[in-house]
This record gives structure tokens, C-alpha cells and sequence, in this order.
């Protein structure tokens, strides 16, 4: 199982998680893009407004984190593009 820890810019969230990754990409959905108000991305630090994660109400196994928040995005490079049907 892999480890990774991330927080928001203010640093008042933290969070650690560990398991597989099952996936690395850029989602274009929108869902992510109206939630962020931008063209990618999830939920938020209530203090800063870094986005974090994001997790669908039908897949509740599972979550998404936003990789710029990972203390080392590096080890998760997007594979792919997601939902390219609903880019602007």
C-alpha cells in the first residue's frame, strides 16, 4: 500500500490516506468544473480555498484527491484526460 500525506496552502488541513491509486488524470466533468467554478477540480479548505478532494455520491468506496495538494505531486502524473465530451 502506498502512503501519501497533502494539505491545503494555509495549512489548516492536513490529511494523510494510503492504498492503491486506481487512476491518475485531469477530469474535465461538469460537476468538477461548476463545484470549482474553474475548469477542473473538487472540494475545498474552508480557510483558503485549496481545493482537495472530491467524491461522487455513487461511488462512496472511493475519493479523489487533487494532486496539487499532495506534499509530492510528482509520484502521481496524470495518465489520461476524463470527460473530455463536457470541455467547453
Amino acid at each position: 500500500m502506498s502512503k501519501v500525506a497533502g494539505g491545503c496552502f494555509c495549512g489548516a488541513v492536513r490529511y494523510e490516506a494510503s492504498g492503491e491509486c486506481s487512476n491518475t488524470m485531469v477530469c474535465h466533468c461538469r460537476s468538477c468544473r461548476r463545484v470549482a467554478a474553474a475548469p477542473v477540480v473538487h472540494s475545498f479548505c474552508t480557510a483558503c480555498g485549496t481545493p482537495l478532494s472530491y467524491r461522487h455520491d455513487k461511488l462512496r468506496d472511493s475519493i479523489d484527491i487533487t494532486t496539487s495538494s499532495l506534499d509530492e505531486p510528482e509520484r502521481f502524473p496524470p495518465t489520461h484526460h476524463s470527460w473530455l465530451s463536457h470541455d467547453l
